[in-house]
């Protein structure tokens, strides 16, 4: 979960196959921009990105709470994340992104590399991924590729998808191996469907134990009971959804699991301490001032 402000979630997937040809160093029009999200660890080493940048008119950031700022004035045609040694701070980034520009595509390089990491790219919607080290031609084609497509779905309106965020891969940093426990899968199924009903066996037969196993399993791996973290994650999730402003409250509700609204106020309240309506009210007026939504959920994380 969240453990600053970020900014975050994408919708746009580009058609499979987008016809395009390496573009010309520096015949690029005025009105195509891309912005150069930098957020390496090792900023001070050389990076593709900087021959591309001069090519196609790219400004470069290196703060999250530089994004939002930076995409309402440059206007990008897309957005390129890059990475080292990607982290679950610096992944939250780019999901940010994507749920206040969801029709902005984003490209994304990373040095590290996992099966987990690039399954979460394209679940979040990255038009994208791409492992390090990528040439200059390379990186113009898609650049190239994006214009196009920028070009052909300009239209009024946006489309948005309320609960479209996937979980950063557990671990602090992604590439390394993840452990999995007796109870990962009934955990992963968790984060992966808040939106629908969950119940307790059907979470055990995930794990394939008893019901009564599987509930003293997942408190001894946990530290909380099943029904515990179920609510939790879906308080979590409800927290960073509440931060857009196109999104109220019983929409929030019904697109974490909540069929009774005033029941998800009640938990809501329980767990964050603060009313989800006078929550939503203080993150719209934060973004209006500052451009950025996120603070940290209080309590134990998910």
């Amino acid at each position: 979960m969240p453990t600053e402000r970020e900014i975050a979630n994408i919708q746009l997937r580009v058609p499979a196959a987008t016809a395009a040809t390496p573009p010309a160093a520096g015949r690029v029009a005025n009105r195509q921009r891309f912005l150069w999200v930098d957020l390496r660890v090792a900023r001070g080493e050389a990076s593709v990105c900087e021959e591309l940048a001069t090519a196609f008119q790219g400004t470069k950031v290196s703060e999250p709470l530089e994004i939002g700022k930076a995409i309402r004035v440059h206007r990008p045609s897309f957005t390129c994340f890059e990475f080292d040694q990607p982290d679950r701070r610096r992944l939250q980034a780019l999901q940010a992104t994507k749920l206040y520009f969801p029709s902005l595509p984003i490209l994304m390089l990373t040095e590290a590399h996992s099966e987990a990491l690039a399954t979460w790219s394209f679940r979040s919607r990255v038009w994208d991924y791409l492992v390090k080290p990528v040439t200059f031609e390379e990186l113009a084609w898609r650049a190239r590729a994006l214009y196009r497509l920028a070009e052909t779905t300009r239209a009024p309106g946006e489309r948005h998808n309320l609960f479209p965020s996937q979980p950063v891969p557990v671990g602090e940093r992604v590439g390394r191996s993840i452990p999995r426990t007796a109870t990962t899968a009934a955990r992963d199924y968790v984060h992966a469907h808040l939106d629908e009903r969950i119940s307790l066996a059907t979470a055990a037969s995930l794990c394939h134990l008893s019901v009564s196993e599987f509930s003293r399993v997942f408190k001894r791996e946990h530290g909380l009971t099943f029904c515990d973290f179920l609510l939790r994650s879906r308080v979590a999730k409800a927290w960073e959804l509440l931060a857009s402003p196109r999104a109220t409250v019983s929409e929030v509700a019904f697109a974490v699991g909540f069929n009774d609204l005033s029941y998800f106020t009640r938990i809501f309240r329980r767990y964050t301490g603060t009313p989800a309506s006078e929550y939503r009210k203080a993150s719209v007026q934060r973004l209006a001032e500052t451009g950025s939504v996120f603070t940290p959920l209080p309590g134990p994380g998910v």
